[in-house]
């Protein structure tokens, strides 16, 4: 780690501040920062009252990340050997929600740094998703939702895969910008993360922009950019539930298209045959 992450969140201790909760979370934040479980155990209490009770109450003078608790410390670092432990206790809040509303998954999203232990962070995810208690749609302060947050990094690719699987995972949610998980990775230009939000069931294709434009339509004005029209494009027209003014509106966009001879409009053109629109 490049940052001493102890110091970094504790900037208003000082020698007078020294009470025995400061210190101690000090202690157990150092423990999580080494990924040390034996001193991590110690430090949490004997009985399984005390442990869920250090584990579900915010840290003391946590600055630079309001009420982040000792389990969403374990999952923001991606200490999965220190969250399996945590969640073997009875009492555990697996939803505690910090400063800003984001749950444990969501502060493991956002603060992936290093992608060489990526493997770490899902299986973190992994061990956060198939608690039975665990709620996959809480959102933040700006209603984005961990979905949404894994739509938007494209090196999140895996982490949208596995959270798509969640049975009860709500992909139609929207956040205060009026964005779906899909309209998001869109706007992202990840074409992979759309490809892979599209073939979820539930996603409504027939989705409208703020600009009035449907999710077909803008992938066709986007054509210059080239990867995502032409993946995601092809996609939606292969769903049979595409709406016929949708439809209508692809063909209106291919009939004024300076450039005839370019291959998304070769294979707009083929799809739209395919399906008896043209």
């Amino acid at each position: 780690m490049t940052h001493n992450f102890i110091f970094d969140n504790f900037l208003t201790k000082t020698m007078s501040s020294k009470n025995e909760d400061t210190v101690r979370d000090f202690a157990i934040l150092e423990a999580i920062q080494n990924n040390d479980l034996p001193t991590f155990k110690t430090l949490l209490g004997d009985s399984n009252e005390e442990i869920a009770q250090s584990a579900n109450r915010p840290f003391s003078h946590c600055i630079h990340h309001p009420g982040l608790s000792l389990f969403l410390a374990c999952a923001k670092y991606g200490r999965y050997e220190l969250l399996e432990f945590l969640l073997q206790i009875p009492g555990i809040n697996i939803n505690h929600q910090d400063g800003t509303g984001n749950s444990a998954l969501s502060v493991l999203i956002i603060n992936k740094e290093d992608m060489q232990n990526y493997g770490d962070t899902l299986k973190c995810a992994k061990l956060l998703v198939s608690h039975p208690l665990f709620e996959f749609n809480l959102a933040n302060n700006n209603n984005t939702t961990a979905l949404m947050l894994a739509a938007m990094d494209e090196h999140h690719y895996q982490m949208l895969q596995l959270v798509l699987k969640v049975y009860n995972v709500d992909v139609t949610l929207r956040n205060n910008d009026n964005e779906s998980a899909v309209l998001i990775a869109t706007e992202w230009l990840y074409a992979t993360n759309v490809r892979l939000l599209l073939r979820h069931p539930d996603i409504d294709i027939n989705e409208i922009f703020d600009d009035g434009n449907t999710m077909l339509k803008s992938y066709v004005n986007w054509r210059n950019i080239g990867e995502i029209g032409l993946l995601c494009g092809r996609q939606l027209l292969n769903r049979t539930d595409i709406d016929a003014n949708n439809i209508s509106n692809i063909i209106h966009s291919i009939s004024i298209w300076d450039n005839t001879d370019t291959l998304l409009h070769k294979i707009y053109t083929h799809a739209l045959f395919t399906h008896g629109y043209i």
